[in-house]
């Protein structure tokens, strides 16, 4: 994901319940790509990215990874992003979450 690289003031949300109810990770380019987008979401066991200069569009997206599910959040006071991963480990369901800093924030 390229998080850091467009981390200016009001280039990164997070749209709750915006996919079949998943929150989608929003990223605004800057620099050449300006006007472009990306989505970064889960459905049906995958995290895909759609890469767009228009509303999120299944069709244009391509498969990241399988996993069981994500969810991006705020920390609570803005300043992070908590991307929390749900996947098999064996026959067992793990959580992993990350937490990444924004420098615009």
């Amino acid at each position: 994901m390229r998080i850091k690289q467009n981390d200016v003031e009001g280039h990164i949300s997070i749209n709750t319940n915006d996919f079949e109810g998943n929150n989608v990770l929003v990223l605004k380019h800057s620099g050449e790509e300006t006007g472009l987008l990306s989505y970064i979401y889960h459905k049906d066991g995958i995290l895909w990215e759609c890469y767009t200069d228009g509303p999120l569009d299944h069709n244009l997206s391509s498969e990241i990874i399988e996993i069981e599910g994500v969810k991006f959040r705020y920390n609570s006071e803005g300043s992070q992003i908590v991307t929390t991963v749900t996947y098999l480990y064996g026959k067992q369901t793990k959580e992993m979450s990350q937490l990444t800093t924004l420098r615009s924030y």
